[in-house]
């Protein structure tokens, strides 16, 4: 349902130097935003792409992430992001919805497509009606 991606980390006296090389995505990057400044617990996401794929990195904070492919109880996902873990790769067809845990949460999104309305489901009900098509 969801895979990992390595992002490559650099750390020494200086700080840390995170790379990304695109060549190595599994796709082309033709979207990039960043999500910060989010209330503690607010909640975002709760919708899926039916086109777009995305990778999502935890730059700073914590994020607590639930996914779900629409397959049943057992195609659920809970997981907790840090900027420690790896970056998320999300194909289309993946529910998702994220809440903030820390105030310094900071979450940079690399997706395959600008932004289109109509890629959206935005309602979970629809969204499992959907992946039974």
């Amino acid at each position: 349902m969801i895979n990992f991606i390595k992002i490559k980390k650099i750390i020494d006296k200086r700080g840390t130097l995170i790379s990304i090389e695109h060549n190595k995505l599994p796709f082309k990057i033709k979207r990039t935003y960043i999500l910060n400044k989010m209330p503690k617990n607010i909640s975002r996401g709760g919708h899926a792409h039916k086109k777009l794929s995305q990778i999502i990195i935890c730059l700073s904070g914590k994020i607590r992430f639930f996914f779900s492919n629409g397959h049943g109880v057992k195609n659920r996902k809970y997981l907790i992001m840090s900027p420690n873990t790896n970056a998320i790769y999300l194909k289309p067809g993946i529910w998702r919805e994220l809440k903030n845990l820390d105030k310094q949460s900071v979450i940079m999104v690399l997706a395959s497509d600008n932004y289109k309305e109509n890629d959206y489901i935005r309602n979970y009900k629809e969204f499992l009606n959907y992946k039974k098509n």
